[in-house]
C-alpha cells in the first residue's frame, strides 16, 4: 500500500503540490483558530474551504 501511494505521489503535478499545501495551510489555521480564536469570525468559511480543497485533491490522487 505504501508503495502505491508513492507511485501517485511520483506523479503529482505543481496544481496537486499546491492544494496539498493549501489544504495543510487551512488545516493548521483551523487549529489555531479553535485555540486562540484570532479567525473566529471566519472560522467556518475556512472550514468549508478546507473541506472543499481536501475532497479535490483526494479525487487528484484516487483518480491518478
Amino acid at each position: 500500500m505504501f508503495e502505491k501511494s508513492l507511485e501517485k505521489a511520483k506523479k503529482f503535478t505543481l496544481l496537486d503540490y499546491s492544494l496539498l499545501k493549501i489544504v495543510l495551510l487551512l488545516f493548521g489555521i483551523i487549529i489555531g483558530t479553535l485555540a486562540s480564536g484570532f479567525f473566529e469570525g471566519i472560522l467556518w468559511f475556512l472550514i468549508v474551504l478546507f473541506v472543499i480543497l481536501y475532497v479535490i485533491l483526494m479525487f487528484r490522487y484516487l483518480k491518478k
